[in-house]
């Protein structure tokens, strides 16, 4: 392998395969080795350095996270699995859908005790905005709002996932906390016209969520705090950036510079920053 940079990237199955690819694709680009994750088989089998597993097994982790290019200083995780935990308990665990806690929480818990051991120091990790959904519309919800996450699983999976991450930003025994951003994704909305935004308010084409995980990976690598300098974590929402959106991504947009393709393409002059 001649990159000394390593991209590995979780939950790249399922609901999450197509920004896995996305990411992937961007990365490799870019030069990064890519090694990717999934609980169960997936069409990412294409990748090179593609492994399946539980990421709840100490085992998995430790052979996950052995031998990377350059060692772990030169590595960044991409977490997606978060996005997945439903689906995946869905397979593996039929019937119990309360088992994607478990997979969402003690999962981002292995992965991140493992990154401590290999010298990994960067996260990029993925939530969801549907713990915001029980807020009025009309409501220009943000970053400083307190999630009211439903009593579902698709709800809790991803919030509770980001909790367990916060705390290795923040536990005074670590020696050197992880750096993890977070970034809240609207509702993934693959295909279609990526020229103009998703007519359903509360969705984001998928290639701008890939977009905002390449920023939020550029913005580590520079020591680009932003607003919050001095915090190892970071919270940041991601959104479709139209006007009639659900949730703003202004703070993504002055943090990360973070603006949908769509908007890019725009004659308006106009940018979510504004809003």
């Amino acid at each position: 392998m001649s990159s000394t940079r390593t991209a590995l990237v979780t939950g790249a199955w399922g609901p999450a395969q197509e920004l896995a690819e996305i990411v992937a694709r961007h990365l490799g680009a870019e030069g990064w080795h890519v090694r990717s994750a999934a609980p169960h088989r997936s069409d990412a089998g294409h990748w090179a350095d593609h492994h399946v597993g539980d990421l709840r097994s100490p085992e998995f982790i430790e052979a996950l996270l052995a031998d990377l290019p350059g060692g772990g200083a030169h590595a960044i995780v991409i977490h997606l699995a978060p996005l997945v935990a439903v689906a995946d308990a869905a397979i593996a665990h039929p019937g119990n859908p309360a088992e994607a806690l478990d997979i969402a929480t003690r999962g981002t818990y292995r992965l991140l005790m493992g990154c401590l051991s290999a010298g990994v120091g960067r996260v990029v990790q993925t939530s969801s905005l549907s713990s915001f959904d029980a807020y009025e519309d009309g409501l220009e919800v943000t970053e400083q709002w307190r999630p009211r996450p439903g009593p579902n699983a698709d709800d809790l999976a991803p919030y509770l996932s980001e909790l367990t991450a916060r705390e290795f930003t923040r536990d005074p025994l670590v020696n050197t906390p992880l750096e993890v951003t977070c970034l809240r994704l609207a509702t993934l909305r693959g295909g279609g016209d990526a020229s103009r935004p998703p007519t359903d308010t509360r969705a984001m084409w998928t290639v701008d969520a890939a977009r905002a995980i390449g920023l939020a990976i550029e913005a580590q690598a520079t020591g680009n705090r932003g607003s919050d300098r001095g915090h190892r974590w970071r919270i940041l929402h991601v959104a479709s950036g139209a006007p009639e959106a659900r949730y703003t991504s202004a703070i993504a947009h002055q943090v990360i510079g973070y603006s949908p393709a769509w908007l890019d393409n725009a004659s308006t002059g106009t940018g979510e920053g504004a809003r």
